[in-house]
């Protein structure tokens, strides 16, 4: 998965960065497949003849954040668009020029490609699970789900407010006071800070959950597999507030959709 806050420098995103990235992503993607270890021939036969890969992205909440643009908003749907397009132009740009020096997977003549391609798809966006916290930054597309977090580590209590959160909070009269609060309620819509910010530093179960399929959506059409992405409900969600988020996810193209109720 590629690591979008990594892209963004000085408050903008390095499109040159990124391109770079997806092209070395798909190349090595692509070479996995021959020196992996398969457990039975069939799923090597299967794998060799359409030679997926599902190149991904990870932070793109931080990569908003470190952009001042508000996750649940229409310049943060515009956007990860945006994003999302380029890595797809990108990787598929990648995948044909390798189909053409190193040859197109051996069922090409049964896809919808009428051109050379190394791989019958080429990106998809994963949970990112663990990843994401090995590379310090938000999960997939997901938006920051807490701004703080307590974490035990051999005994040990880590507390963790997220960085951009700690630095406008910091500065402002009763900081200090203001940090304690964040640290326990992991928000920061009660306290006397801008809209703006609010709007910023606003967490996946303080967003409205149509938001949260309209982004998947936006995800999807720049994307060949399915897109992981968490519906956040509040506890007194009904069963047509969940029906609502099913329905709306079918009309815009979603290949698949999760909810959570709390």
């Amino acid at each position: 998965s590629i690591n979008l806050a990594g892209c963004v420098r000085k408050g903008e995103l390095d499109e040159d960065l990124l391109t770079s990235v997806v092209r070395l992503g798909v190349g090595f993607l692509d070479a996995v497949i021959d020196v992996n270890s398969y457990p039975v021939p069939k799923i090597r036969e299967q794998t060799l003849s359409t030679r997926k890969i599902g190149l991904g992205v990870m932070g793109l909440a931080d990569a908003l954040i470190a952009m001042d643009i508000a996750y649940a908003s229409a310049e943060g749907l515009s956007c990860t668009e945006s994003i999302m397009r380029l890595i797809q132009e990108e990787a598929h740009a990648t995948s044909e020029e390798m189909g053409c020096t190193a040859g197109s997977f051996p069922s090409i003549g049964q896809s919808c490609f009428s051109h050379a391609m190394r791989n019958a798809t080429v990106t998809t966006v994963a949970p990112t699970g663990s990843l994401h916290l090995i590379a310090g930054i938000s999960s997939g597309i997901e938006p920051l789900f807490s701004l703080a977090f307590s974490r035990s580590i051999h005994g040990n209590v880590i507390r963790f407010i997220h960085p951009a959160v700690r630095h406008v909070v910091e500065s402002m009269q009763r900081g200090q006071s203001l940090l304690e609060q964040i640290q326990k309620t992991g928000s920061v819509q009660d306290l006397p800070i801008g809209d703006h910010e609010k709007e910023i530093f606003r967490t996946a179960p303080e967003i409205e959950p149509e938001f949260h399929v309209r982004i998947q959506a936006v995800v999807q059409r720049h994307v060949d597999n399915a897109v992981s992405k968490t519906v956040n409900l509040p506890e007194h969600a009904t069963r047509e507030d969940i029906s609502r988020s099913f329905l709306l996810a079918r009309e815009l193209g979603c290949k698949g959709i999760t909810v959570y109720r709390y």
